[in-house]
């Protein structure tokens, strides 16, 4: 299982990096767009929090491995790691 694990931290690394990306240009085009509609009233942010704690408090790799690790530990929560929890 060790191999499709690391597998499947790789894999993960990669889309949650172009999660992360992909929520960064919409944010920064969403805020303007809501300052506009708000008349500069109010600020909206948008942020990634991906399932294993704050984006940046460790890196994806470490996020997704440490997820992947839980998960096995406990098989009954297996289906509650990434995009179904």
């Amino acid at each position: 299982m060790d191999y499709w694990d690391d597998q499947l931290v790789e894999q993960g690394s990669i889309v949650m990096a172009q999660r992360r990306a992909a929520v960064a240009a919409i944010a920064a085009q969403a805020a303007v767009l809501h300052s506009r509609l708000s008349g500069g009233r109010e600020a909206l942010e948008v942020i990634y929090r991906p399932a294993f704690g704050e984006a940046g408090a460790m890196t994806i790799a470490e996020g997704t491995s440490v997820a992947v690790v839980r998960a096995r530990a406990s098989p009954t929560n297996w289906a509650r790691c990434g995009a179904r929890r």
